[in-house]
């Protein structure tokens, strides 16, 4: 059975928050020197816009992005063509000198993130199956790779800090797994179980109750756990094969 969903979620949630922080970005050109309210109510308004362009392509991968190479392939190059587009949004801001050296900061992590998303995408396009992706994902969750992310994280930080410490009320996710990638996190990991089940000769119905019974009396971390570990080395610990046979003889009638 295939189960690539959990270093693919990984991925995703470093990549919702870059995404959702790399609005933040600018240059010197374009509009006037915005003052402190003004610069980070435009942060806000292009976060909130691009955690709506987020969520629909969520909505639009779970349950197929770990089985379908093309719904990967869409995943990464579209996760690069939203970093991109709002990028070219937020070039006119102009932040005012009490933000200047975050601000600066955060657009050279974000502009570094952004590059190893685009690598990525272009990685993921030359791939022919959905578990070629798996090693490339786990690259993203390792150093080095994973400091780019983690530095645009800090940098997100710090602009909150210049915020609070001039008492703006500004909200932005810097990092967080955010409640709607655990929710695809779930729902795609139990489509992904129940598509291969299905795939082994077995009925829907029998499938989904396996599922049910292992994440009712293990719960979903440490079956997502032991089905990466699967994945990887091909071998089940004594823990699946018990996971497996409880739920075998809970469904079989």
């Amino acid at each position: 059975m295939g189960f690539s969903c959990r270093c693919l979620v990984a991925v995703a949630a470093l990549m919702a928050g870059f995404l959702l922080l790399v609005a933040c970005g600018g240059d010197d050109e374009g509009e006037e020197e915005l003052d402190l309210d003004q610069y980070f109510q435009r942060l806000e308004e292009i976060d909130r816009a691009t955690a709506v362009r987020w969520a629909t392509l969520i909505e639009e991968s779970a349950g197929s992005f770990a089985t379908d190479i093309e719904v990967a392939r869409k995943w990464f190059r579209e996760s690069a063509a939203i970093a991109g587009r709002v990028l070219d949004e937020v070039r006119g801001l102009h932040p005012p000198a009490e933000v200047r050296e975050a601000h600066d900061e955060f657009v050279a992590a974000q502009t570094e993130a952004l590059k190893t998303i685009e690598a990525t995408s272009d990685r993921v396009a030359l791939l022919e199956s959905p578990s070629e992706v798996i090693p490339i994902v786990a690259e993203l969750n390792e150093p080095p790779l994973n400091a780019v992310f983690a530095r645009v994280g800090d940098a997100c930080l710090d602009l909150v800090r210049v915020a609070e410490d001039n008492d703006i009320e500004f909200e932005m996710e810097c990092g967080q797994n955010l409640e709607v990638i655990q929710e695809f996190e779930e729902a795609t990991f139990e489509l992904s179980f129940v598509r291969s089940c299905v795939a082994e000769g077995a009925d829907e119905a029998y499938c989904r109750c396996v599922f049910s019974h292992i994440e009712g009396v293990w719960g979903i971390d440490t079956f997502t756990r032991e089905a990466e570990s699967f994945a990887f080395t091909g071998q089940s610990s004594a823990l699946l094969q018990e996971m497996l046979t409880s739920a075998y003889d809970a469904c079989k009638d």
